[in-house]
Parts: structure tokens; C-alpha cells; sequence
């Protein structure tokens, strides 16, 4: 009998420090998991922060005098608006249809934006208006749009209601009677802006 209850105490001793190793191993394991998972984490936050691909263009053209002066040198970051939401007044690389070379342009209007195009005299000439405030451009100077111009951007507001509609955005030169901007071509899709720029000073 004593032998029989050495060999049961003796069983009850080995389940029980096997049982205490699994319980070991299983924190271990789940320990380096989540050490992994943070890792991840950081990284992802710190390529989120800002480690952006950087390239040095020379502005070409005339759109954004005097914001940007022709020969200027810009910093382009191609994969910012991957990772950073796209705000007004930012600097934006477009990609225009058939044009081998971006536009630069500033993006003016984003989305939910109310817009809107008001007779500024009896001469066809026309003030844009965004979420009721009359667009200026760097200079503190209302945009003027002719009457082609205000055709293009109505026929926006007529099929948006006004709105500007979800990945879509209205940007402009910074010349007060326009260039080839918005108020030439309409509203933009947010797949073709292909990234922010930042003028070198």
C-alpha cells in the first residue's frame, strides 16, 4: 500500500511540474508575441512620423508667382499623402492627363468643403466662395474667374450640390484670374496627387 500511494504522490509531483512548465512556456510565448507586435507598432509609427522619400525638382512656370517663383527649388515627398491626411493650403504635386510633367498647385478645397461662384460685376466676372468665405490667394487678393471659368467650376457644383465630394479636391494657382488650375480642368480625384511639396528656402 505504501508503495502504491509513493507511486500516486509521485505521479501527482511530475503532472503537477509539468503542469507549472507549460504555464511557463505559454507566458514566455506569449510574452515575446506581444514584444513582436509592439515592435511592429513602432515601426509603423515611426514611418508614419515622417521618414518620407524626399526629391529636389525645380519649379518650372509661373502659376504660383508670387507664392513660388519659377526656378525655385521644391522638396517633393512622394508618399506623404499615403500616411498624412491632405489639408487646404497645402502645396500638391498633380498629375494632369496626357502632361509628362506634375502641376504644382494649392489645394484650396477638400472635402466637404461648400463652394460656390458669385457675380463680382456686370462684366462676367466672377469670386469663388469656399464654406462661404471668399477665396484669396497668397497675397490676401480674391480669385476672379471669366466666364469660362466660372462654366467649368459650376458644372461641379450643379453635380455635387455644391459639395465637394469624398478623395476629391479644388486646387488653384496662385494667380487671382487663374491658370491651369481647377478653374480649367474641375476638381481633382486624390489618386492623382502624387504627393506634397515644400519650397526650399
Amino acid at each position: 500500500m505504501k508503495t502504491n500511494k509513493n507511486l500516486l504522490i509521485s505521479a501527482f509531483l511530475v503532472f503537477g511540474i509539468l503542469f507549472i512548465l507549460g504555464i511557463l512556456i505559454l507566458i514566455k510565448f506569449q510574452s515575446q508575441k506581444e514584444i513582436k507586435i509592439a515592435h511592429k507598432e513602432q515601426q509603423k509609427t515611426e514611418e508614419v512620423r515622417g521618414n518620407f522619400q524626399e526629391e529636389i525638382k525645380i519649379v518650372r512656370g509661373n502659376s504660383l508667382e508670387p507664392l513660388v517663383l519659377a526656378g525655385a527649388e521644391i522638396k517633393v515627398l512622394p508618399d506623404y499623402y499615403k500616411y498624412q491626411e491632405i489639408k487646404r493650403d497645402d502645396l500638391a504635386l498633380y498629375h494632369y492627363a496626357g502632361n509628362d510633367v506634375p502641376l504644382l498647385k494649392i489645394v484650396k478645397a477638400i472635402p466637404q468643403d461648400t463652394f460656390k461662384l458669385v457675380a463680382k460685376d456686370n462684366n462676367n466676372n466672377y469670386n469663388l466662395f469656399i464654406n462661404d468665405k471668399i477665396a484669396t490667394n497668397s497675397q490676401g487678393l480674391a480669385y476672379v474667374f471669366n466666364e469660362k471659368q466660372f462654366k467649368m467650376l459650376s458644372l461641379y457644383k450643379r453635380d455635387y450640390n455644391g459639395i465637394i465630394p469624398q478623395n476629391t479636391y479644388l486646387l488653384l494657382g496662385d494667380q487671382v484670374n487663374g491658370s491651369f488650375d481647377s478653374s480649367a480642368f474641375g476638381l481633382v480625384d486624390k489618386s492623382d496627387i502624387l504627393g506634397k511639396a515644400v519650397v526650399i528656402k
